[in-house]
């Protein structure tokens, strides 16, 4: 079968930095393909990617988890906090996803979202997603696909949005033809098999738990039930047993039948848009997916686009809805409002983004600006503002959704109509610009030029996101010219006022809406009262038409109007991109070129107090630097108090610095302040013309902050909850809880949160001045990319300068002690910490099993990662697929400090933490141990071969190389050449070495306690730690009473005192 119409090659509309080639394809059923070529390394495309041929029955080495869109919003500075640093083991919960230009990929993305669901199956689309991973005619396996996948070293993926759903994968690329026939198969016969889904819909019902205490899923889905009746945006996309099951049965509905129906009357081959990037030519891709996807059924009379433009939109003026006030009770102590104004559909304005300029005039930061105005009337800390692609929900053919999203105060809760009139100040004053009423075109070419220069230096993405990304904007319905599909991101042509004249005219007090969210409802006894439950999540609210009299005041500006200025030109934008010449990049690494980089940092200046690790660039070349700095202060871990202190200062500082880091961000530079591992750093980014100023001018705030009492409240107060909101999830409280036993220096919540309510201004004041700075200060940096050694060497010695007027003492030219690890002590059934959820409601549990090895070295580690590659599918499907525990289920090799441990977690709404216990006890005692005397020495060849191909990763950009350098800094190691070292350590392991460390390591129930900082690979046995998270809302089974007096572990009844007995690894 051939391509319907002639190929169109977009070689000529991409980037002068993107050596990939594209073209594009209809096949005769009307799907329409992306290909795309990365050439590997060597220029040739029959590349070998390390992997031997799959056997006729490859083992299972399957995916662990498919996360899903909802898994989204994270809360502003969650995982700042120095609780959750001392791993570094990677994702916590366990994915193990090393996506990197090695990779080959593809995403197909059908025209069908949850918009699309019947009224009586809510969450069918998303279910249907679920059930095309499990099996086809041709390869009728549930788990081959994913088998398949992992085993060469890949995954998959789904996401069901409103109007679209996605299906992803990516493999080494010798295996993509092989892996494209079986996605294919997704959408030709795909089984439906009755028995997978009753397992998948167990899966969905965990999934939707999992989510249940979300705050940003909770007022989406509150968004979906107050708009106008039967319109498509009332959906529950992520379904569960009562909408997939209870109410159907009460229907006599048959879901299987209509599952089978929905997918074969939507799921047709014209609203399918594929995109599959390899190393192969491209007419190899264009003959595979002609081949394969060309049996896809074209189905009649189904639309390439369905739009859902001809209904009202779903709020608004538009729509005859009322302007709203929303009041939300959530999960996380917060005070926060977003105010809302649905537009029209503006899918076909992408090439001059008129909500890119609105969200410029009222994001940005600077003196005049609305953040400004909000901060000095102490109503608010954080503002942003503009419309979201990711999920459908603010950017469809049903229109759109401008967000104006505020973290309040408590005073500025109470004053939310004065807030949104500051909102509408600027909307007046932007309408009323200077030029005899004309916008400022400025703007325009500022935002425009910000884009082009990304456009022009590209660094290379990910292949499964460049897949994601084009499947989706070739959708139909966002009407994307196919020229354009390279250059999406950026603004075209000269400004058109009237595109933002129309957004702001309909951005009035008539068509708005405000939500706001805030845990001090539940105080407001009347209030309290009157809150009604959303039908799905049971996110309580309380809704009310807004006032006529507060409507008529925000119609007019307030005295406000007169303190708002212009957004500032922008000092950062870069006027030079040179790329220097090679001639350093040889001598100044003093090192010869390894496999996977061109040489590594060299320490080329040292003085008692600072050291600079410094590498030109030798791989990119692009005019982008990175400078990564570590300020080692003493003072900072003394005592709780002292850290508090530290990090109230340092909130101070990137108060300061908020107004330079949004100009810097538009300039496509970034910056980060903060604490990590108990160090001050701070690291920068982006275009080296600029990048020095940038440097200086953050360093001279850093040291030099000014403390008011206005800010020093706020601060104080979101410190506060963000305290109380850090272990809201019991998966996240596990880990905390892990690492309180683990860490040597540790400071527990409750300990900060004690000290936050009684600290003073003067005593930061006090600490900052005569504590901070005044202990062993030590400077650590790496400069990396488009700049001189002198030029590094330059701006090394200007920040030690700088220091040094600060600092009062320095430590002598000695490595600072890096942080220490406890050893736990062998048991004969492990240890047990067990505490309960930190929210009332929660129905999750979780268990996290930690095995501790001992002092890390390449040897252990290389079976550790072997380890999990063997171990984490015959886990997913053990406790997953077939005894549905939850949702999350993983295993992942931990570093903490330089000692190796390796864990296994699971969060669930179903099972008690004491079943979960004993069915992860069961799996490794029994279970694992004979999938582990069934590996053949060929399959565990196989999976050294895929291991060793994934750490000899190249880098895919400039900043992956500067992290993984950072690294080896940071944690003083300095071992540039680790993934080698790992990778040389993989090719000496054998099979009977696993099957040895995994008895020592997992299983040995005791052992003669010879030395508690012994790793067992030195003599001791197993060293077992349980973290139990018990949910408040679920049923509490301990572990105690399901195994033998035996078998009981010894349980930790005060974690502080316990830990005081413990010894640490050296």
């Amino acid at each position: 079968m051939a391509s319907v119409t002639a190929p169109l090659s977009l070689d000529e509309f991409r980037s002068p930095s993107d050596k990939k080639r594209y073209r594009v394809v209809t096949l005769a059923n009307g799907l329409e393909a992306l290909l795309v070529q990365n050439e590997p390394p060597n220029g040739n495309d029959n590349v070998h990617d390390g992997d031997a041929e799959p056997d006729p029955e490859p083992v299972a080495v399957a995916v662990s988890t498919r996360a899903r869109r909802h898994s989204f919003f994270s809360p502003p500075d969650e995982g700042e906090d120095v609780e959750h640093e001392g791993d570094d083991d990677g994702d916590d919960d366990g994915d193990d996803k090393p996506s990197t230009s090695l990779h080959a990929a593809a995403c197909m993305t059908v025209g069908v979202g949850s918009m699309a669901d019947p009224s009586d199956l809510r969450g069918l689309a998303h279910y249907l997603e679920h059930m095309l991973f499990m099996g086809s005619d041709k390869y009728p396996d549930e788990n081959e696909f994913e088998a398949f996948l992992s085993t060469h070293g890949g995954y998959s993926n789904g996401a069901t949005e409103c109007e679209s759903t996605r299906y992803v994968f990516e493999i080494g690329p010798r295996h993509l033809r092989h892996a494209l026939d079986m996605f294919a198969q997704f959408f030709i016969a795909p089984l439906f098999k009755q028995d997978a889904m009753e397992r998948e819909l167990l899966a969905i019902e965990s999934e939707f738990n999992r989510a249940l205490q979300n705050d940003y899923v909770r007022l989406q889905q509150i968004q979906c039930e107050t708009c106008v009746p039967d319109h498509a945006y009332d959906t529950f996309s992520w379904g569960n047993m009562q909408s997939l099951q209870t109410i159907p049965s009460e229907k006599q509905v048959d879901v299987r039948e209509r599952m089978i129906e929905f997918y074969r009357t939507k799921y047709s081959a014209n609203v399918m848009k594929l995109c599959v990037y390899g190393q192969d030519s491209l007419d190899d891709m264009e003959q595979w997916v002609v081949a394969s996807f060309g049996k896809i059924p074209r189905v009649a009379n189904v639309n390439s686009v369905t739009l859902y433009d001809a209904v009202p939109r779903p709020f608004g003026a538009a729509a005859g809805q009322k302007p709203m006030l929303i009041k939300i009770l959530p999960v996380r102590k917060m005070h926060a409002m977003h105010l809302y104004w649905p537009l029209p559909p503006l899918l076909h304005s992408y090439r001059q983004k008129p909500w890119e300029y609105l969200s410029h005039v009222l994001g940005h930061e600077g003196d005049g600006s609305l953040t400004a105005i909000l901060k000095r009337k102490r109503w608010a800390t954080y503002v942003s503002a503009g419309i979201s692609e990711s999920d459908g929900y603010e950017f469809g053919s049903f229109g759109s959704l401008f967000e104006v999203a505020i973290s309040l105060t408590r005073t500025g809760l109470e004053r939310w109509d004065d807030v949104v009139q500051i909102v509408f100040d600027v909307l007046h004053f932007t309408k009323q610009q200077q030029h005899g009423g004309a916008l400022e075109s400025w703007i325009f070419d500022e935002l425009k030029a910000s884009a082009e220069m990304t456009f022009l230096f590209q660094e290379e993405k990910e292949p499964l996101m460049v897949c994601r990304r084009m499947s989706d904007l070739m959708q139909d319905r966002r009407g994307v010219d196919r020229r354009d599909l390279l250059r999406y991101d950026t603004m075209q042509g000269t400004f058109d006022e009237t595109q933002t004249r129309a957004l702001l005219d309909e951005m009035t007090p008539l068509n708005t809406r405000v939500l706001l969210l805030s845990h001090a409802f539940a105080e407001d006894l009347q209030l309290a009262s009157s809150l009604v439950a959303e039908r799905w999540f049971g996110a309580k609210y309380a809704s009310s038409e807004i006032a006529s009299g507060i409507l008529e005041r925000w119609r007019a500006p307030s005295e406000c109007l007169k303190e708002l200025k212009h957004p500032s030109p922008n000092r950062f934008l870069p006027q030079r991109f040179d790329v220097i010449p090679r001639a350093e990049s040889s001598s100044s690494s003093g090192v010869e070129c390894g496999d996977n980089c061109g040489g590594v940092p060299a320490l080329v200046h040292s003085t008692p107090m600072s050291k600079l690790w410094f590498k030109q660039d030798d791989t990119f070349f692009i005019p982008k630097t990175n400078a990564n700095f570590l300020i080692c202060l003493p003072s900072i871990t003394k005592c709780v108090r002292n850290y508090v202190y530290a990090k109230i200062y340092m909130r101070f500082v990137n108060d300061a610095l908020k107004h330079v880091l949004y100009q810097a961000n538009n300039a496509n530079l970034e910056f980060d302040v903060g604490i990590r591992d108990l160090d001050v750093e701070v690291t920068f980014s982006g275009f080296s013309d600029k990048l020095r100023d940038l440097v200086r001018e953050v360093f001279d705030v850093l040291l030099s902050a000014t403390m008011s009492p206005l800010v020093f409240s706020i601060i104080k107060d979101e410190l506060v909850r963000e305290y109380r909101n850090l272990n809201l999830k019991p998966s996240t409280k596990a880990r905390y809880l892990r690492l309180q036993l683990l860490e040597r220096i540790t400071f527990p919540v409750e300990d900060k949160i004690r000290v936050l309510s009684e600290v003073q201004l003067d005593d930061v004041v006090a600490f900052k001045e005569s504590v901070l700075w005044n202990c062993d200060v030590t400077l650590r940096s790496l400069v990396h990319g488009n700049i001189t050694r002198a030029d590094a060497i330059a701006l090394q010695t200007e920040i030690e300068a700088a220091l040094q007027d600060v600092a009062l003492r320095f430590a002598p030219p000695l490595s600072p002690l890096r942080p220490h690890t406890t050893a736990l002590p062998v048991t004969a059934n492990g240890l047990l910490l067990r505490a309960v959820s930190d929210h009332d409601e929660e129905t999750n549990s979780a268990v996290e099993v930690y095995y501790q090895v001992g002092k890390c070295s390449y040897e252990d580690h290389a079976y550790a990662e072997l380890l999990h590659q063997i171990m984490q599918e015959p886990l997913f499907h053990a406790l997953r697929t077939r005894q549905q525990l939850g949702y999350e289920v993983s295993c992942c090799v931990r570093d903490t400090h330089g000692v190796l441990g390796f864990s296994i977690a699971v969060q669930s709404a179903s099972h008690a933490a004491g079943e979960i216990a004993v069915c992860i006890d069961r799996f490794v005692q029994h279970d694992f141990c004979a999938h582990l005397d069934a590996l053949r020495g060929d399959e565990f060849a196989h999976h050294v071969a895929t291991l060793q191909r994934l750490k000899s990763r190249l880098d895919t950009t400039l900043t992956d190389e500067t992290d993984r350098h950072w690294e080896e800094i940071q944690t003083r190691r300095y071992d540039f050449h680790v993934e080698r070292e790992l990778v040389d350590a993989l090719s000496q392991c054998c099979l009977e070495g696993l099957r040895e460390r995994y008895r020592a390591w997992l299983l040995a129930s005791s052992a003669d306690d010879e030395d508690a900082a012994a790793g067992p690979s030195e003599g001791g046995g197993a060293r077992k730690l349980r973290v139990h998270v018990v949910g408040k809302s679920s049923q509490f089974v301990p572990l105690e009473t399901l195994v033998t007096e035996d078998e009981a572990p010894e349980i930790i009844d005060n974690l502080r005192e316990y830990k005081k007995a413990l010894r640490c690894h050296c």
